[in-house]
């Protein structure tokens, strides 16, 4: 593996644990629900959701380092679109297989990628303002691990025990 990115793989192979540990024992109501504002009305997003999100963006970084896969959940939770009724939410187990899967896929691959994969443009523009492969890679690693954190306090917020003790 580039030793450039080990560094990063190592965060999504964190990140891989941190979701799954998070995950455990959720309901399907736990899973669907989203916090309240203290007045009943519905504010932030469910733990589905951000987790879909999350897998969405793995499939978005495994296509920047050159994987022909697509998401299956774009429409759904891609960046800015709004919270659906929970009734059309993925369940639990199919976002997680798509999970794993694109996980497997995109692991292989980076360990795969030479210095000019890495400098090549991505053909995205990211906040980091860095348009190469590692760029992206590097952005869409802090774009996950702060979504991470999210699922691991919403997971307590729904009183469940905290992941890390």
């Amino acid at each position: 593996m580039n030793l450039r990115i080990v560094p990063l793989v190592q965060i999504l192979q964190v990140n891989e644990w941190l979701v799954r540990k998070s995950g455990e024992d959720l309901s399907a109501m736990d899973f669907t629900r989203r916090m309240d504002d203290g007045r009943g009305n519905p504010r932030g997003n469910s733990y589905a959701w951000i987790f879909g999100h999350i897998v969405d963006a793995r499939y978005l970084l495994a296509r920047i380092i050159g994987l022909e896969v697509e998401s299956p959940y774009t429409e759904l939770f891609a960046r800015g679109t709004p919270h659906p009724d929970a009734s059309v939410l993925p369940p639990q187990a199919e976002i997680e297989q798509h999970w794993k899967q694109i996980s497997t896929q995109l692991i292989d691959r980076l360990g795969e990628l030479t210095d000019t994969d890495l400098d090549a443009d991505s053909g995205r523009d990211f906040p980091n303002r860095d348009r190469t492969v590692i760029g992206g890679l590097s952005f869409l690693c802090l774009h996950e691990s702060y979504h991470t954190g999210q699922l691991g306090y919403l997971r307590v917020l729904l009183g469940h025990p905290p992941v890390v003790r």
